[in-house]
């Protein structure tokens, strides 16, 4: 009968339930994984009033440890680009706590998180998480936006390192092109 609240969450460590899942090894060292109990989330959660799960639908591994929960009393609170970072972003954005404790008590709605989301636009950490994802998956160009947009927001302090990766990485664009 609890309220379950998880943020990037790992349904198991078990691999015949997860088997690539590989960023764990001291859990999977030194977990039990023998009891029942805690074996997996996804049977636990069955047992449970409620639960909700923030995680980065970007965020593959993440996203397939989510997808094995049983929807039942489930809600999934996407948040896209934050990766395992999710607390920190939030936090970033003013009013964290009242944001999870209204999660945690079930007070909250979607609507009311999306809202608090869309604060997101004038996070710097933010900004910077997006420019990195741009530039590791070969959007230089996007990055260039996503970085001119993070010179506008107020007290953004410079980025010259992540400038000169976007600079470097058009530059490689436009040479092979």
């Amino acid at each position: 009968g609890a309220r379950v609240v998880a943020i990037s969450p790992q349904s198991t460590l078990l691999r015949t339930c997860f088997p690539f899942e590989r960023r764990y090894p001291m859990g999977l060292r030194h977990g039990d994984w023998e009891d029942p109990r805690y074996l997996d989330a996804a049977g636990c959660l069955q047992l449970a009033r409620s639960a909700v799960v923030l995680v980065d639908p970007c965020h593959a591994v993440d996203a397939a440890h989510v997808a094995r929960l049983p929807d039942t009393r489930l809600a999934v609170l996407r948040c896209p680009h934050m990766g395992h970072r999710i607390p920190h972003h939030l936090a970033q954005m003013g009013g964290f706590g009242a944001l999870m404790r209204g999660v945690i008590e079930g007070q909250g709605d979607r609507q009311g998180f999306h809202r608090h989301l869309r604060r997101r636009k004038a996070s710097t950490s933010y900004h910077k998480t997006l420019i990195k994802t741009a530039l590791a998956r070969g959007h230089p160009a996007l990055a260039a936006q996503v970085l001119a947009r993070y010179r506008t927001l107020p007290d953004a302090p410079s980025l010259p390192k992540l400038a000169a990766q976007v600079a470097r990485q058009l530059r490689m664009r436009s040479d092979t092109a």
